[in-house]
């Protein structure tokens, strides 16, 4: 229903809903620094509560209701697609699971903390990146323009975030040691040691979904599944023999940074091929 309102030129109708859902949890973020504690089970029923009222007010305003009728249909029509598109938006989470296994198997809790915790300290940043393709895709097909177009767009918005990244980095770095063990326990430590690396990754993930989201626009379902998997393989790769070699959550970090912008550089590359008809934009999805 977010697509759908921007792509009836109503962002703000968005916007306005996302706030509603971030509003609970922003107060219970607040309330936990200065010492209110609340059960686990609690927040997540918050978190549930409030995407159920943003999104019966999008229902509501967009005038959206369920229909059953002709669904099997619309399955049958390129099901493929349907389900390369939906592997994509999932493998992302499961990755993150396999790669806090794979560093807490082979480097301990503490380094698997501190990754994570560098990782959540970026999770403003990723909110806004996840908006890229929300906004972008509706865009693209209500325009039309060309993929040199489209491209250009993406990569000024790519350049945009990573240098955002590498300046959340080094304002991350200097956070007074009080505050850090504030936001993240006894973590933050550990946590610091790797954000100058882990920012590093950040930042050429915004490339990659930029790539990513470029690609999910013309519908090649292929491209998008299979850099998925090389790049979220990669990670978990590199963690856990990262991890079993030298036991750190530094080298851990140091080599994420490295996979994970090999493969945006990749990916960049394969557009501008796409772009000049080097190659297929969706290895023959068309």
């Amino acid at each position: 229903m977010r697509l759908t309102a921007i792509g009836l030129g109503r962002p703000s109708l968005a916007v306005a809903a996302d706030a509603l859902w971030v509003a609970p949890m922003l107060s219970i973020f607040v309330a936990n620094l200065f010492g209110v504690r609340e059960r686990a089970e609690f927040s997540i029923y918050l978190w549930g509560l409030s995407g159920l009222v943003s999104a019966a007010i999008l229902a509501f305003k967009l005038g959206v209701a369920p229909r059953h009728s002709g669904i099997l249909d619309w399955w049958r029509t390129d099901w493929p697609t349907r389900v390369r598109f939906g592997s994509f938006s999932s493998i992302g989470q499961i990755n993150y699971v396999f790669m806090t296994l794979a560093v807490m198997i082979t480097a301990g809790s503490i380094a698997a903390a501190g990754i994570r915790g560098a990782l959540t300290l970026f999770g403003p940043i990723a909110m806004l990146l996840s908006a890229m393709p929300v906004v972008f895709i509706p865009h693209a097909a209500r325009t039309g323009n060309s993929l040199g177009d489209q491209w250009r767009l993406l990569s000024r918005t790519s350049s945009a975030t990573s240098a955002l990244t590498l300046v959340a980095a080094g304002c991350l770095m200097a956070v007074p040691a009080r505050v850090g063990a504030a936001v993240l326990g006894a973590s933050w430590q550990e946590t610091l040691s790797v954000i100058p690396y882990i920012g590093v990754a950040c930042a050429a993930m915004c490339w990659a979904l930029g790539f990513f989201t470029f690609f999910q626009a013309q519908g090649a379902s292929r491209t998008v599944f299979y850099f998925s998997i090389l790049l979220n393989g990669l990670q978990v790769a590199t963690s856990f023999a990262a991890g079993l070699v030298f036991h750190s959550a530094l080298a851990i970090a140091v080599w994420l940074a490295f996979c994970t912008s090999v493969i945006a550089l990749a990916g960049v590359l394969w557009v501008h091929r796409s772009i000049h008809g080097v190659a297929e934009p969706g290895f023959a999805d068309r």
